[in-house]
């Protein structure tokens, strides 16, 4: 493992890691690697160097809002205007007349089912009773709650305000007192200075630059909104024992509840099949997730079939998945993809209900077999761009910014399809058809327009005006430059061609849509990554 996590990160020029690996509920692998701040001579250690460990924060957020369930405080199906009486949601788009306020539960937020967009106004709070209150009926929905998946931070903050406001205590003071005290994890919180204070180290993150070199980020540690999501500081040694209550070691949480956050609540239309539980993607026999926050990145994996979990922790970009992969057996499961509600077979092979993911009275459903012969036509997303669906001599097909893919509708399940790139001969994303009028695009959201677009064609001195560099919160930076008749992005340590769409809307690969603002001069001031997060020009 030693050589592979090193020739890993001289790979990725990866400066620092920190990984630990249990099995049978017991570390047998803790060790760090290389360095907390490039060139500073402060070795990595796993067990008292801190990482901001991104949206790993979740899982820790949502187990803190399951100790509150446990004991009757919260109901995760009762309605958050039970607690917050003044809590309002925004409309999926202007045409949208319904309220649907009343809707959101505890359930729907901790399993990324309201329809949240992600990261929109957690900047312009100071409190989370502000942003919840002021800011998030502000938010863009990508759908009514209970229609489809959509990834958000927005979904925490919400919930630890609930959480604030029926205890009276802070959502820190609930973090310390409800999960990271009882599980004995010392090392982990949300004041990085108390946290040195015991010793120790902070790896920062490092940012690979235009010129080849690394730019050590120091990210802003106080962002109260955001705390939920993905701004907790921890060690690898810290997340092993909240891995090992996920194992089914410890009673903070009974079984019951440790099943609810590993089952999928919310189906996700991909090539793997996989969920989202209660804080928790799972796949296959793993729950695990993510934590990329800054230049921080993070991955925390748990297998409880193998009773083994890995925990890697990184000051840069690293290749977390394969070397999970490599110490984790990974075992093929073939999970039903629903829409709207989650089915297995019993022992007699009958097909049992296992779990509402949402009621039909949170959204409206268009007829209980929707499949893709009822959705022809043109859809758009924030993530993902224009979207044809079609048929042609027998044939589904599907066009994604141009370019065309057949669609292998699976036979168990009508609304779910794999798109098929027939030149390249493998499956790309998964599809998935929510209702009439929304579609997942490789697990992003789609809506339905009234009208065909046409595809932008500009011309190089069009596309000269979008060409310089850009910032978000003076720590994510990326540059436009014109090759040719093509725009092309660099952002974080990739590049990416930007496609025209209309006027100022681009879509750039894997960095999703790029929305450029113009003033009224017509001069671009900025742009909107994945139409939420700003980008401000350098002037």
């Amino acid at each position: 493992m030693r050589t592979l996590i090193e020739e890993a990160m001289r790979n990725a020029r990866t400066p620092g890691v920190a990984c630990v690996v249990m099995r049978g509920g017991e570390v047998v692998i803790s060790e760090g690697f290389g360095e907390a701040v490039l060139g500073s001579g402060v070795s990595v250690t796993a067990d008292r160097t801190l990482f901001r460990v991104g949206s790993i924060t979740k899982p820790l957020t949502a187990t803190m809002i399951l100790r509150l369930v446990e004991r009757g405080i919260v109901g995760l199906d009762v309605p958050v205007r039970e607690y917050l009486p003044w809590f309002r949601v925004g409309v999926p788009d202007a045409s949208a007349r319904d309220d649907f306020s009343g809707c959101v539960t505890l359930r729907m937020l901790l399993s990324q089912m309201t329809g949240f967009v992600n990261d929109a106004g957690l900047e312009r709070s100071t409190s989370l009773r502000e942003f919840v209150e002021h800011d998030v009926p502000r938010i863009r929905m990508a759908a009514a709650p209970g229609t489809l998946f959509s990834y958000s931070n927005v979904n925490f903050s919400v919930a630890a305000c609930v959480a604030e406001v029926v205890t009276g205590r802070s959502y820190e003071q609930l973090m310390r007192e409800e999960v990271f005290a009882p599980l004995g994890m010392e090392r982990t919180g949300f004041d990085v200075d108390a946290l040195l204070a015991s010793g120790g180290s902070l790896a920062l993150g490092h940012e690979l630059q235009f010129d080849g070199s690394l730019l050590v980020q120091d990210l802003p540690m106080i962002d109260t909104p955001a705390a939920p999501g993905y701004m907790a500081l921890s060690t690898a040694e810290d997340l092993a024992k909240f891995a090992r209550l996920q194992l089914g070691r410890g009673e903070l949480l009974s079984k019951s509840s440790l099943d609810e956050m590993q089952r999928v609540q919310t189906p996700l239309f991909n090539t793997f099949r996989s969920g989202y539980g209660l804080g928790l993607f799972v796949r296959n026999n793993w729950v695990y997730h993510f934590g990329d926050v800054g230049k921080y990145s993070n991955l925390l994996t748990i297998s409880p079939d193998e009773d083994a979990a890995v925990i890697t922790l990184a000051n840069r970009e690293f290749p977390h998945l394969q070397i999970a992969e490599q110490i984790l057996q990974e075992k093929k499961i073939t999970r039903p993809v629903g829409r709207g509600y989650l089915v297995e077979q019993d022992d007699a092979g009958v097909g049992v209900e296992i779990g509402s993911v949402a009621s039909d009275s949170y959204a409206e459903k268009d007829g209980a077999d929707v499949g893709f012969t009822s959705v022809e036509g043109d859809f758009f997303g924030g993530a993902v761009g224009f979207v044809k669906v079609w048929q042609e001599d027998g044939v589904t097909r599907l066009s994604k910014n141009g370019q065309v893919f057949r669609l292998d509708v699976q036979s168990e399940r009508p609304d779910f399809a794999l798109a098929i790139d027939d030149a390249a001969g493998h499956a790309v994303f998964g599809v998935g058809v929510v209702d009439a009028a929304h579609l997942m695009v490789g697990n992003e959201a789609c809506r339905k327009l009234a009208q065909s677009p046409e595809l932008w064609t500009p011309t190089a001195e069009e596309l000269q005006k979008y060409t310089g560099e850009y910032s978000h919160s003076g720590f994510l930076n990326s540059s436009v430059r014109l090759e040719g008749d093509t725009l092309i992005m660099r952002y974080h340590d990739g590049e990416q061609p930007l496609q025209p769409l209309a006027p100022n809307l681009f879509h750039a690969g894997w960095f999703g849509i790029t929305d450029f603002q113009v003033d009224d001069a017509g001069r671009v001031v900025s742009y909107l990554y994945r139409q939420a997060i700003p980008f401000v020009r350098k002037w």
